[in-house]
């Protein structure tokens, strides 16, 4: 942790003044003490969301278990009360991860000028000591309940600074991530393949497509699920070489699942991801609804948040400038907002 975390989290138990729950108005109250240059900044919820994930992998706090008790007035949610775990020591060491005598696959990690978790990658470099190197690749969520004790936590270390280009891979971990063979359904005419990130316009989008046949496939992505069906899709380009296209929502996750599939597939020798034009342009002249958390899998996943801005190029580029000022200011169009209905008099998707 960074020094103003361990101020944060002193605060927090030099308020707790020997009680386990805090609420979050007490916690607004440390979190300005811990950084009194935020009071006025409108960065602060998202600093604080992302101070308090800190402290909850550092095993200091834990959050609400129920969504229910989560505030969601404003992006990101905030849980309306944490419980200390154990009481952190305001004069404790700061981790030197610069000087700390890390293994060879992790030795990247003493250039690197700011550690967030020092303790993810003490886990990480345990698992390094041993004789990793023989070990029996096995599949990725087993690998990390190994390491973290939590079977989501190493993909989410890998998609994140620890594992970006010439880091840490699935390979050096011994581990791989399950392919998954997708929901689709198969026509008899084209070339080309549509991915599909929601059920209802999965089956829309199908239904369009029994009529005009533009797609041999439509598959369903299942939102974040669709980085995992790389393999899937590149045994069935190489079968039959054609385009893939895709179709999501227009929010931050949604731009972002596809540019990590495109990615994905490229570093394994295939082809990029399209966007389906058509559909996108069409969901732009919907009207916008503001997010909540509730639209995202997990409370404090902010792996997007610059992702998302790099992934605004994979969109045609007619429509980056409309979909960033949408997206910046924390609004979002679902793809069902361009039903049978409106799908139906369109002669082309893409």
């Amino acid at each position: 942790m960074e020094k103003p975390e361990h101020e944060f989290a002193a605060a927090l138990g030099q308020a707790a003044d020997g009680r386990v729950t805090i609420d979050l108005p007490t916690i607004w109250q440390c979190f300005y003490t811990a950084r009194p240059e935020l009071k006025s900044d409108v960065t602060s919820r998202r600093r604080l969301a992302a101070d308090l994930r800190t402290l909850t992998e550092s095993e200091i706090i834990s959050l609400p278990a129920s969504k229910s008790s989560f505030d969601r007035t404003a992006l990101p949610t905030l849980p309306r009360f944490v419980r200390l775990l154990r009481k952190p020591v305001a004069a404790e060491v700061l981790f030197e991860h610069q000087t700390f005598p890390w293994s060879i696959p992790m030795s990247f990690v003493a250039g690197l000028a700011r550690l967030p978790n020092p303790k993810i990658a003490q886990r990480l470099n345990d698992f390094f000591r041993g004789d990793w190197a023989s070990r029996i690749p096995i599949p990725v969520k087993e690998r990390s309940y190994e390491i973290f004790g939590n079977e989501k936590t190493l993909e989410r270390v890998l998609d994140g600074q620890l594992g970006y280009e010439g880091r840490l891979t699935l390979e050096t971990l011994r581990c791989y991530r399950v392919p998954i063979i997708p929901v689709y359904r198969l026509f008899n005419d084209g070339t080309d393949v549509l991915i599909v990130e929601n059920e209802a316009t999965f089956d829309s989008t199908a239904r369009w497509n029994a009529e005009n046949r533009q797609f041999r496939m439509v598959i369903y992505g299942r939102g974040r699920e669709a980085e995992k069906i790389a393999d899937f899709l590149l045994c069935e380009v190489r079968t039959k070489p054609g385009k893939i296209y895709y179709y999501g929502d227009l929010d931050r996750m949604g731009i972002s699942i596809p540019y990590r599939l495109s990615r994905a597939l490229e570093q394994k020798g295939g082809c990029r991801i399209n966007p389906a034009a058509t559909c996108y342009r069409l969901l732009l002249r919907q009207p916008p609804m503001t997010m909540t958390m509730e639209d995202t899998e997990d409370e404090f996943d902010d792996s997007t948040d610059s992702e998302w801005a790099i992934a605004l190029a994979w969109l045609p580029a007619d429509m980056r400038t409309e979909a960033e000022t949408l997206l910046s200011a924390d609004r979002r169009i679902a793809q069902e907002a361009t039903g049978w209905e409106l799908l139906r008099n369109e002669k082309s998707l893409i």
